[in-house]
């Protein structure tokens, strides 16, 4: 953002403001036991939406990328324990090519003892230690909805698409929609389209909203299936953004 002398601008106290929030969030779903309840893999309904979503992930890997990751670059963006980087292992990314970012300190010791080959580190994904066009992947999942503070999500954004190399690919899943949940916002396709006016996207709708996969999953995944066909009732979107071959200006924000 800059103002008439054509001078960068930044809301310096909102971002501090909102990765503060941030941080509180995260440290009061750690010790939730709803929480827990909500992303346990034995409710039938949830583990059925991860599933869905990770299939849907290789297939736009996949494509993106025909050859597998065994050479590939890749940053993770609200890292958390490191899930994402065992699932990109799967499809040959090798650990020591993995960059990986969390607010949450004990999340980032949690990484690094489990992946000591791969590279995790503690700061906010607004400011990262990467050089510009290093790397050829980033992916997250769910962080970007749950920055409130405009300026902030404008960051991330600049710093997304610094890092990635020409023809890189930045995989998105995120809630287009999310009413029960007041320290987040849902994100749709013209924002997103805003967002990376001149990237590429392969957008798939996916994930049965997950208050209703919960609720219907132990009692008839017949009905899951079912209700899962609803485009309305699906609340995520999983997308595969791919930056220009040749970087254009303003590739990422405006």
């Amino acid at each position: 953002m800059t103002n008439e002398t054509g001078a960068d601008v930044t809301d310096v106290d909102g971002v501090a403001r909102d990765i503060g929030r941030l941080r509180r969030v995260y440290a009061e779903r750690s010790v939730s036991s709803a929480v827990r309840r909500k992303t346990s893999l034995l409710n039938p309904g949830h583990a059925y939406n991860t599933e869905q979503r990770r299939l849907i992930e290789v297939e736009l890997l996949l494509k993106a990328f025909p050859q597998g990751l065994r050479d590939v670059m890749a940053l993770d963006l609200g890292c958390a324990g490191g899930g994402q980087l065992r699932e990109l292992m799967a499809l040959g990314l090798k650990p020591d090519n993995f960059w990986g970012i969390d607010l949450m300190p004990d999340r980032v010791e949690a990484a690094t003892s489990a992946f000591p080959d791969a590279h995790f580190l503690a700061g906010s994904a607004h400011a990262l230690p990467m050089e510009d066009a290093s790397v050829e992947l980033v992916t997250q999942f769910m962080l970007m909805s749950s920055i409130l503070s405009p300026e902030l999500s404008r960051l991330v954004v600049a710093e997304v698409d610094r890092v990635l190399k020409p023809g890189g690919h930045f995989l998105w899943y995120d809630c287009w929609t999310n009413p029960l949940n007041t320290e987040a916002k849902g994100i749709g396709l013209r924002t997103l389209r805003r967002m990376f006016p001149h990237y590429r996207m392969d957008v798939r709708k996916i994930t049965l909203a997950p208050p209703l996969a919960r609720l219907v999953g132990p009692k008839s995944m017949q009905l899951v299936h079912l209700l899962n066909r609803i485009p309305i009732l699906r609340t995520h979107y999983l997308v595969l953004l791919t930056k220009p071959a040749q970087a254009a200006a303003g590739s990422g924000t405006t």
